[in-house]
C-alpha cells in the first residue's frame, strides 16, 4: 500500500495563491472605486445643496418683494464696475427689530473676496448686515422680461414703478464653462382699491 501524503504539493499551493491574489485584487479595486465614488458624491452633494439653498433664498426673497406703485422696490444700478441689484422685500421676523419687515437689500459681487453678497440696510445706525449666498463666484449677470412688450431687458430702472414679469440671475463661477442661472417668475398682485360711500 502506498502511503498517503499529508498536505498540499508545490503545485497546489501556487495555484491556491495565484487564486487568492486574484481575489484580493479585485476586492481592493471595489474598495477603491466605491472610495472615490463616495468622495466624488459628497462634494457633488454639496456643491448642489449650495445652489439649492441659493435658489430657495432668492425665491424667497423675489416672492415677498414689496409690490408699491410709489416706489420702486427693484431696480438695477451700476458702481465701481459692479453691477448691483436692490430690492425692497419683507425680510420677515428677525431678533433684530431693525432688520425685520421690510428692508432694503442689494445683491453685489464681492470681488475681493469672489462671493455673492446680499447687503441689508436700514436706517439705523449699525452697519448693513452682509450675508454670503455663494463663493467662487467672478461676476453677476441678469436680465428682466418687461410685463408690456414681453422683451428681455439688461436692467431695470428706478423710473419703472413696475416689477418684471421674470428674473433672470446668471453667475459666472470659477473653474467652470458655463454660467450658473436662475429664474424667478415675479408674482403680481392687482392694486387694492378702496371704494367709500358717498353720502
Amino acid at each position: 500500500m502506498k502511503k498517503r501524503k499529508i498536505g498540499f504539493s508545490l503545485i497546489e499551493l501556487i495555484i491556491g495563491f495565484a487564486l487568492l491574489s486574484l481575489l484580493l485584487t479585485s476586492l481592493f479595486a471595489c474598495l477603491k472605486n466605491q472610495l472615490f465614488f463616495s468622495r466624488k458624491g459628497q462634494v457633488l452633494e454639496h456643491t448642489v445643496s449650495k445652489e439649492v439653498m441659493l435658489h430657495s433664498y432668492l425665491s424667497q426673497m423675489f416672492l415677498d418683494l414689496k409690490n408699491d406703485d410709489t416706489e420702486t422696490t427693484l431696480s438695477t444700478y451700476e458702481k465701481d464696475n459692479t453691477n448691483f441689484l436692490h430690492c425692497c422685500f419683507n425680510n420677515g421676523v428677525q431678533k433684530n427689530p431693525d432688520f425685520a419687515g421690510h428692508v432694503d437689500a442689494k445683491i453685489y459681487v464681492d470681488r475681493k473676496e469672489k462671493k455673492l453678497v446680499c447687503s441689508i440696510e436700514h436706517t439705523g445706525e449699525e452697519k448693513p448686515r452682509v450675508k454670503e449666498l455663494f463663493s467662487n463666484v467672478q461676476s453677476l449677470s441678469y436680465s428682466f422680461i418687461d410685463p408690456k412688450s414681453f422683451k428681455e431687458e439688461p436692467t431695470w430702472p428706478k423710473e419703472s414703478k413696475t416689477l418684471p414679469l421674470a428674473v433672470k440671475l446668471a453667475l459666472k463661477i470659477e473653474n467652470s464653462k458655463d454660467p450658473l442661472c436662475f429664474y424667478f417668475i415675479l408674482v403680481q398682485t392687482p392694486p387694492i382699491y378702496h371704494y367709500e360711500a358717498k353720502t
